[in-house]
């Protein structure tokens, strides 16, 4: 884990730095302290005491269950692996005999459930499906409503 040194330099956009108490992120723009007060623990935490990095420490029950985890991943990251994880859940369940399947149909479907849920939220894209209306310039909204202004005098 790196700790933030006095040669540390923040780029323009700020620099985050997470709190060694409670993990949580700040961003500086600049390094010209020598200690900071963390907004969530409210602790004043001493500046090479700041990490660079998120700091997750694993269980050793997690480590040794879930090797192939990167434990310092973003969070979407983890939620990939889970989703992951209980796809091949699903799929070692659709393998096994009826008489031995390990899931009672209610557990199956609600990780069915969550599968899907999962997904649609990982996969989302914010980019619209439809387009809408095409875009009308001002002089035909002009001559359309002028067209209707001489039919209601007819």
């Amino acid at each position: 884990m790196t700790n933030v040194t006095n040669s540390t330099r923040s780029p323009s956009g700020g620099k985050s730095i997470y709190c060694p108490h409670c993990n949580t992120r700040v961003t500086v723009y600049h390094f010209a302290w020598t200690a900071l007060q963390c907004h969530q623990c409210l602790r004043t935490v001493n500046k090479p005491d700041w990490y660079l990095e998120a700091y997750v420490k694993p269980t050793m029950e997690q480590t040794q269950k879930y090797p192939e985890l990167t434990w310092t991943k973003n969070e979407y990251h983890q939620l990939q692996v889970c989703l992951d994880a209980l796809k091949n859940i699903r799929n070692r369940e659709d393998r096994r005999h009826q008489m031995d399947e390990h899931l009672d149909p209610h557990t199956r479907d609600v990780l069915d459930e969550v599968i899907s849920m999962l997904s649609d939220e990982l996969d989302y894209d914010p980019t619209p499906n439809e387009l809408g209306e095409p875009p009308i310039t001002a002089s035909e909204m002009h001559a359309a409503a002028w067209k209707e202004h001489q039919e209601m005098h007819r």
